[in-house]
């Protein structure tokens, strides 16, 4: 019974975290849309994922967002193991990259 209660607390902190990434991304989109320079009609129109890679602190900070979550998981399970995001999570890419295997 505790096994199945830390499974589903860690699913659940999964789903949290990707809603938190989707809403940071929105963030981040809406910053890119009121930019001053923002002109899709623009021959040298700056597309959404040329904006992003243009300013690292941008995912800096959703790095950060992810490492913290990784050592509280890691913290709760004793473990430096294993995987808390399903294999369709958003954010999969950003924790190999924070927390290589």
């Amino acid at each position: 019974m505790a096994e199945s209660k830390e499974s589903r607390r860690a699913t659940l902190m999964g789903v949290c975290l990707e809603y938190l990434e989707r809403y940071y991304m929105l963030i981040a989109f809406t910053s890119y849309l009121t930019w001053s320079r923002f002109d899709p009609a623009s021959p040298h129109h700056v597309t959404f994922q040329d904006w992003m890679d243009s300013r690292p602190e941008l995912r800096s900070i959703l790095s950060r967002m992810l490492r913290r979550w990784v050592r509280a998981q890691t913290w709760a399970a004793g473990t430096m193991h294993g995987c808390f995001y399903s294999s369709n999570c958003h954010s999969r890419h950003l924790l190999d990259a924070v927390m290589p295997s």
